[in-house]
């Protein structure tokens, strides 16, 4: 079945099979670069908007919960209350 690359161009010196291009080696740098990025700038401040708006509540209802290393089930419980509670600025539901 012939390809993109055909086997006549074994005989060329700069010839690679496709497997050896296929993947592409990186810096840890560039890895955490992607990482990083992967979400624009603008999900990121909401992101982070979002958790000071979560860690707000948990000090408003007087909550013990470490959000570092949380117990899951006060973290779904919390989690479930605030969805219920939280709203708009104005008052309104989001």
């Amino acid at each position: 079945m012939a390809t993109n690359q055909d086997v006549n161009d074994v005989d060329d010196p700069n010839w690679e099979p496709l497997a050896r291009k296929r993947f592409k080696t990186g810096s840890v740098q560039a890895m955490d670069k992607l990482v990083k990025d992967r979400n624009s700038e603008k999900t990121q401040a909401a992101t982070r908007g979002a958790v000071k708006l979560f860690q707000s509540f948990i000090t408003d209802q007087e909550l013990e919960l470490d959000l570092e290393k949380p117990d899951l089930v006060k973290l779904d419980d919390a989690l479930r209350t605030f969805y219920f509670c939280v709203r708009k600025k104005d008052g309104k539901f989001f």
